[in-house]
């Protein structure tokens, strides 16, 4: 049974995951160096909420 599993999961891992994988990278641009290494940062919070609105929004989940 192990066999069989294993002859199975080995040529479908082959395809849909390292195939298809070199597939889409030739075909779409993906900046992960970007999202891996960092860039600019654009989602800052200019106006946080304050330490009582959190605790209080984390006491809802108990009510």
């Amino acid at each position: 049974m192990l066999l069989v599993g294993i002859l199975i999961a080995f040529p479908m891992w082959y395809l849909s995951g390292y195939l298809w994988g070199r597939f889409a990278a030739s075909r779409f641009d993906f900046k992960l160096e970007v999202s891996l290494f960092g860039g600019q940062d654009n989602d800052t919070i200019e106006n946080p909420p304050s330490v009582g609105t959190v605790i209080a929004l984390l006491l809802l989940r108990w009510r």
